[in-house]
């Protein structure tokens, strides 16, 4: 993990780093030099780690229950570049919706593909987080 910027407002500390070809934003307190619990944010189809609903939730987890709070932008949103083979599977997917396919069971093959890509990612970060002194290594939510 490699911090690649650090800022403070209102008694959060932001961190950008990068984890491989992984680009996340961690908040914690600031000042916190002992442990707290985690909370890893997701956020929804095409956004970014900080979009204003994930930074105003992280911002409110922080100052109100002193939480550490981690986003990452998962293949293909934010800062990653574009994934072919996702664009290739949308476009045919629109294609069978138009031609009269149920939409709901494309939409579950395409979200379990992303999930078999991302929760790997994610156990990554947790783990690369976890080992700072002031992010806990307890359960995470």
């Amino acid at each position: 993990m490699r911090f690649i910027s650090e800022t403070s407002s209102d008694g959060v500390r932001e961190q950008l780093f990068i984890l491989g070809e992984i680009p996340g934003v961690l908040w914690t307190p600031e000042g916190a030099v002992a442990a707290r619990p985690l909370v890893l944010m997701g956020h929804g189809g095409g956004q970014h780690k900080k979009a204003p609903d994930i930074l105003a939730r992280a911002r409110r987890f922080v100052t109100e229950c002193g939480f550490a709070v981690v986003a990452v932008d998962v293949p293909a949103h934010g800062d990653r570049p574009k994934v072919e083979e996702y664009d290739r599977i949308t476009t045919q997917n629109q294609a069978r919706v138009e031609s009269g396919e149920e939409l709901a069971p494309l939409i579950a093959d395409f979200q379990a593909l992303v999930a078999r890509r991302t929760v790997p990612e994610w156990r990554a970060v947790l783990d690369a987080v976890q080992q700072l002194g002031h992010v806990g290594d307890g359960p995470v939510g």
